[in-house]
């Protein structure tokens, strides 16, 4: 039997899109705000935002090298990261 743990990974181990949202989500469902939801998802997106895209950039930055590669293993992997990020 598996438990649920190996089903649902953390956001830090999710596919980029997944865990994005993860962490609105969770910032959203924390903050308090002004209680509208509009007001909630302000402060997810402005508390949030930057560190997701910082996150996304570096990722694209340490795969261009990937691109170069002489393998063809690798540049497939590159394909892979890349379309992900993307």
């Amino acid at each position: 039997m598996r438990s649920g743990l190996n089903r649902h990974p953390s956001p830090g181990v999710a596919p980029p899109a997944r865990s994005r949202s993860v962490y609105f989500a969770q910032k959203y469902m924390t903050t308090q705000a002004d209680g509208t939801g509009n007001g909630r998802m302000r402060v997810a997106l402005a508390d949030t935002g930057f560190a997701v895209f910082l996150g996304g950039f570096t990722a694209l930055v340490g795969s261009v090298p990937l691109a170069f590669a002489s393998s063809q293993v690798i540049r497939v992997f590159f394909n892979l990261i890349f379309g992900t990020i993307l």
